[in-house]
């Protein structure tokens, strides 16, 4: 494209959320092909004089809108905008304004969808959503499921363009025993079904009384969490909290599996994670993954919510050292396909695309 000058309105580390993380990514790697990247963060630090309201639910969200709504006017001076979208209220709060501007300014827009949950989203918001994605220049989503999604409920056109897979930051390790050694990776909220992962380790631990939970992420769920580990009287369950990258880097090294129960997802940055340390994956198979996670080859599927089926597929591993270094290698070679040299090619064709003065939709 003629103009590098692209504007990415995303949520940004901290916390380390999915979406953030791939912004960081984005924006890292923009800069080194020479663009001149301008973050519009959605999730934007308060000020140190309205710092106090950071713990005021409804107050919280109107002041960081204020101040997200003032960062847009940046839009005037982009070449190109690119919307990294999800679902509930983060579309009506930072998609929509954002989509307003760039139209009121002339710019061109690549709505970049993300989220397992939409389309529950699209079922209840459907009429008010529509107008706002027919705005954008051009859709892009991480995978079919969200293509298909899209199709049925817009009849739009969209463009794969999958997460991207930091390679440097996360090395792969052949583990030639696997150690009862868990972790899951994800923000502590109800979609990831945490509860599903404790019930299924105190099954493992009946067998492997020396088993061990690691639990990376933070979220809303964390304190029902933790009572529920009392009720089941779990020993050996650790909390680790909100991690950086090289931190998360470090506990993924002292692992063996990784575990996943979520109840709606797309395309989870955190598998693509073990895919690249050479964790074998143990996740449920419900939206997007199972395009990203195929059954016996680059991991194992179970059924959602079925905390039994997941503590046994885990123990398969467990007891078949040889399949779990299998499913780990194949996963390293799936994740080979999301470096950088890959998806550039494939974004650089989107932006190029988006430049053209054509809508998502015929």
């Amino acid at each position: 494209m003629d103009n590098k000058n692209v504007a990415i309105v995303s949520p940004f580390p901290p916390p380390y959320g999915g979406m953030a993380v791939q912004a960081e990514k984005l924006c890292n790697r923009l800069v080194d092909e020479g663009f001149t990247v301008d973050r519009i963060i959605a999730n934007p630090r308060f000020p140190s004089l309205l710092s106090g309201f950071e713990k005021i639910p409804v107050i919280r969200t109107v002041v960081r809108f204020i101040i997200f709504a003032r960062s847009l006017n940046r839009i005037r001076s982009a070449g190109l905008v690119h919307i990294l979208a999800a679902s509930h209220l983060y579309f009506f709060v930072v998609v929509v304004p954002t989509i307003l501007f760039a139209r009121f300014f002339g710019k061109r827009t690549i709505l970049n969808y993300r989220g397992g949950e939409a389309e529950v989203f699209f079922i209840r918001w459907r009429g008010i959503v529509r107008p706002f994605v027919k705005m954008a220049h051009l859709i892009a989503v991480p995978s079919p499921f969200l293509q298909d999604v899209f199709s049925r409920y817009f009849n739009v056109s969209t463009h794969i363009l999958p997460n991207l897979a930091d390679l440097e930051s996360f090395s792969f390790v052949e583990r030639k025993t696997v150690q009862p050694v868990l972790i899951v990776s994800r923000q502590l909220e109800r979609i990831y079904n945490h509860e599903c992962i404790l019930r299924a380790f105190s099954l493992i631990k009946n067998s492997y009384p020396h088993a061990k939970l690691n639990i990376a992420g933070a979220g809303s769920e964390e304190g029902r969490l933790r009572e529920l580990v009392d009720q089941l009287d779990l020993q050996d369950v650790i909390f680790l909290g909100a991690l950086t990258h090289d931190q998360l880097a470090r506990v993924y090294d002292e692992s063996s599996i990784m575990v996943n129960a979520s109840l709606a997802d797309n395309f989870p940055g955190s598998l693509l994670e073990a895919f690249m340390c050479g964790l074998p994956v143990v996740t449920t198979s419900v939206g997007g993954i199972p395009w990203m996670v195929k059954h016996e080859v680059s991991g194992l599927l179970v059924s959602s919510d079925d905390h039994v089926s997941l503590a046994a597929a885990v123990e398969k591993l467990i007891e078949c050292p040889d399949l779990a270094f299998e499913l780990a290698r194949n996963a390293r070679q799936k994740a080979e396909s999301y470096r950088w040299e890959e998806i550039k090619k494939v974004l650089f064709s989107l932006y190029e695309e988006s430049s053209t003065d054509r809508r998502a939709t015929n």
